[in-house]
């Protein structure tokens, strides 16, 4: 084989990882945003006087060093939704899902299948 021939394959075996690596980090960053949104409604914490801190709905921050191969999505998933508002802080420390907000994004509700 020619080695321009070499070099032309490479490059393309490493955009297709590159396309492939951006798709999973895609489908994981949902998949948790859905998951924070489930964690909030099986704790019932889905309006101001319900709210939980994190720490009790297994939201808080984890060790830097986890058993997990994959990187944990989660936190940066509960950071989106506070600031779109659809998690919101109740008083110090506790948070809660506003059902108005998340109602009026049909988009989320379409991507996570909520009701």
């Amino acid at each position: 084989m020619n080695t321009v021939a070499i070099y032309v394959l490479l490059i393309f075996i490493l955009l297709l990882f590159l396309i492939i690596a951006i798709r999973i980090s895609f489908i994981l960053a949902r998949r948790a945003i859905c998951t924070v949104l489930t964690t909030f409604r099986d704790y019932n914490a889905v309006n101001f006087q319900k709210a939980l801190p994190l720490d009790l709905m297994g939201l808080g921050p984890r060790p830097f060093l986890s058993s997990r191969l994959l990187r944990d999505y989660r936190p940066w998933a509960l950071q989106t939704l506070v600031q779109s508002g659809i998690i919101r802080m109740a008083y110090e420390g506790t948070y809660y899902l506003s059902e108005e907000t998340l109602e009026s994004n049909p988009q989320l509700q379409t991507t996570c299948r909520v009701k």
